[in-house]
């Protein structure tokens, strides 16, 4: 409910310790200002109408100014910051307010856990780092705490608009709305007709080419009939004009050949009856030659006239056969042979 003015002159400003000047864009004026060693916090320096200064933290991507206040601890310095907004706390966190270090500012108690001399503020390190502090007013120390699991207002809207996202898409993964799948269908159905008027074309070009090459079949075939007739015909026609080259012979020309002929077939007739009594004759001799030959041949005479030379010799020869046919003979050792 009170309005500043930016303090734009080094000249008349103390800022905090190791904080160091710098110049920042505000609105659309180049205005004086002071960062944190690490960068991280940013402040300007705020004067009332009765040029009573403040110091104020200045966000640069949200344009919200938050009151410095630097408490200096046994460790470090700290600058209480107001809660985040849209946090819903657990049960049994308090909000209230507490002096720390002469200023007021706003503060959790849990006194069931710790107690009514301790106090959940939130705030940032020089470091630039953020988080809650269980501020102790007996000892007037700063200690880190992690709060326990919050639910942010954008934490609902998020989990929110994720139930309905899953209820319109059922089974789809995430990245597929019921846009994308609409627009996906389209393209598949346009593909798909496309695709048919391409088949109808080709098969109607298909079928032309058929009957196209069916009448050509039929030329050809008729040609080629045509051809052979051509063909059959001038065959016919060769023939008859070579049996009409043919001369014809004279009746006494017909008869001097055949006279000829008969002539050629007795000279034939009577050769082949000479050769004939030729080999008969020569075979004739060479059986008689064999004939005396076989005749000159010795006769042995093994006495086989004579009954007991007979049986003598079958009684020899069944001798013979049963030393021969014995498993242990051997004809080397016999003095038979």
């Amino acid at each position: 409910g009170m309005d500043y003015t930016i303090v734009n002159s080094p000249d008349y400003v103390t800022p905090p310790e190791n904080f160091s000047k710098t110049t920042i864009k505000y609105d659309k004026w180049d205005v004086l200002a002071y960062q944190s060693p690490n960068g991280k916090l940013t402040l300007l320096c705020l004067a009332n109408k009765q040029d009573s200064q403040k110091w104020f933290i200045y966000n640069e991507e949200t344009g919200d100014f938050y009151e410095y206040k630097e408490y200096s601890a046994k460790y470090n310095r700290y600058i209480i910051l107001p809660f985040p907004e849209g946090i819903t706390y657990p049960e049994g966190f308090k909000l209230t307010e507490t002096i720390i270090f002469g200023d007021s500012v706003q503060a959790y108690q849990y006194q069931e856990v710790f107690g009514a001399d301790k106090y959940i503020v939130y705030g940032m390190n020089v470091d630039g780092e953020e988080g809650y502090y269980i501020f102790d007013m007996g000892e007037k120390t700063f200690m880190r705490y992690e709060m326990p699991v919050v639910a942010t207002d954008s934490d609902a809207v998020a989990t929110a608009m994720e139930a309905e996202s899953e209820d319109k898409n059922g089974f789809l993964p995430d990245f597929l709305t019921t846009d994308i799948m609409f627009y996906i269908i389209c393209g598949a159905a346009a593909l798909l007709l496309i695709l048919i008027i391409c088949l109808v074309a080709f098969g109607c070009k298909i079928g032309k080419l058929n009957k196209e090459l069916d009448g050509l079949e039929e030329e050809l075939e008729s040609k080629t009939s045509a051809i052979k007739e051509t063909e059959k015909t001038e065959e016919k026609e060769t023939s008859s004009r070579k049996i009409e080259e043919v001369p014809l012979a004279e009746d006494g020309e017909i008869a001097a050949t055949d006279e000829a002929d008969k002539d050629e077939s007795q000279t034939l007739d009577e050769d082949t009856k000479d050769e004939s009594q030729t080999l008969d004759g020569d075979a004739s001799d060479e059986v008689e030659e064999k004939i005396e030959s076989v005749s000159e041949i010795p006769v042995v005479d093994f006495g086989l006239n004579d009954t007991e030379s007979f049986e003598e010799f079958k009684e020899q020869s069944k001798e013979i056969n049963d030393r021969v046919n014995d498993e242990n003979y051997d004809a080397d050792k016999d003095s038979a042979f």
